[in-house]
């Protein structure tokens, strides 16, 4: 009788587990399938070129890069190779035009504040501009107006080493926002919607030195849209625009938790906010948090980027069902969902889509010495 109850608890507990496992299965779909992964060297960077990927990494001969131009089926489109000098190093790539790209490099080792280049596939490198540390030092992000004029961001360097916001038109390079804290301090992205209106933030400075919402003109007519506090977002890391004169961004908030052995937050959920979280706010400066991490969900998010569906995507550097962080998606109504937890630590995830809904994820692994480069499918 002993015998035939304990088979009844163990059936009955599977029945349970198979259960809860259909249960947590239907509330957590899969909403990623990957057709692409390749491992690439820590140095090498990510950008969107006509729709299709383009890496550039370094190449086995000396000063060579080689760039891999990659369809949204994962298969090579095209390689090519560049030769350059010992003081190139990427750290960002963004598109110009239908055939060219502006990489961005800063070699702090080498006493370099930062080069932007130019590079159109089949052609050599060319240097648009040496930033010199008073006209700023590490540039970030760039856009290209309507109008062809580049625009763009350095986290450092200018009148207060707090970053500036630069311009080049026909060549000629001008300072047109040096920050001074009160404005902001160490510019983290900058956008344009899609009326041409420029639209940044910063990571820190403002009023309560917790990071600004700015938008800012080509001829430098600065104003600012929002001040972040601490408790209702803080440390804003990244925007986009989404529709109806709305942006939408991530604030990393602050935090204050040790590190065990393995370089894993130890976290004791639910925690508290500090300021983390997802928002949206429109032209006027109207401010809306949509979603606010509480670690079970996601811990500073990197990243936010937005489809053709309209729905939001971004990944978090910590928390989730692992505390390595997860990939997750969000309608610009606040309706969050987790789509990928990672089961490994990533130092960084970058975020950016295709046109045709292709999400791509690029990690770099903490202490291995390589990154992963993955694209899912929606």
């Amino acid at each position: 009788m002993i015998a035939n109850n304990k088979w009844l608890i163990i059936i009955a507990i599977l029945g349970c587990l198979c259960l809860h496992a259909a249960a947590e299965s239907k509330q957590k779909p899969s909403y990623l399938k990957q057709i692409y992964s390749k491992s690439l060297k820590p140095e090498s960077q990510i950008g969107i070129l006509n729709d299709e990927m383009v890496i550039l990494q370094k190449s086995k001969r000396t000063h060579f890069w080689s760039v891999d131009l990659i369809g949204s089926d994962g298969k090579l489109l095209k390689k090519e190779s560049f030769k350059t000098n010992s003081t190139f190093h990427p750290t960002s790539i963004f598109q110009a035009n239908k055939n060219k790209v502006y990489i961005l490099t800063y070699n702090p080792d080498r006493s370099n504040h930062g080069i932007i280049y130019s590079y159109q596939l089949g052609h050599s490198l060319h240097l648009i501009h040496h930033f010199s540390g008073k006209d700023g030092t590490e540039p970030t992000s760039l856009v290209v107006t309507k109008t062809g004029e580049i625009v763009g961001i350095t986290l450092f360097g200018g009148l207060n080493n707090k970053g500036v916001v630069f311009s080049i038109t026909n060549g000629k390079y001008n300072v047109i926002h040096s920050f001074g804290g009160n404005d902001g301090a160490l510019p983290s992205d900058l956008i344009q919607n899609v009326n041409g209106t420029l639209y940044g933030c910063t990571y820190r400075g403002g009023k309560y030195n917790d990071g600004v919402i700015f938008t800012i003109t080509l001829n430098g007519t600065y104003h600012i849209l929002h001040d972040f506090d601490g408790i209702h977002g803080a440390l804003p890391l990244s925007l986009v625009a989404g529709l109806h004169d709305h942006l939408y961004g991530t604030t990393t908030g602050i935090y204050g938790f040790n590190m065990d052995k393995k370089n894993k937050p130890i976290l004791k959920y639910p925690m508290p906010n500090f300021g983390n979280v997802v928002f949206s706010i429109s032209d006027n400066g109207s401010y809306h948090i949509i979603h606010k991490f509480n670690g079970t969900d996601g811990l500073i998010p990197t990243g936010i980027v937005i489809g053709e569906n309209k729905i939001l995507y971004g990944s978090t550097t910590y928390g989730g069902r692992a505390n390595f962080g997860n990939i997750y998606r969000i309608t610009p109504n606040g309706k969050y969902s987790v789509m990928h937890s990672f089961k490994t630590f990533n130092a960084h995830q970058l975020l950016s889509i295709h046109q045709n809904n292709y999400l791509i994820e690029f990690k770099v692994l903490n202490g291995i010495g390589k990154s992963v480069l993955k694209e899912y499918q929606i």
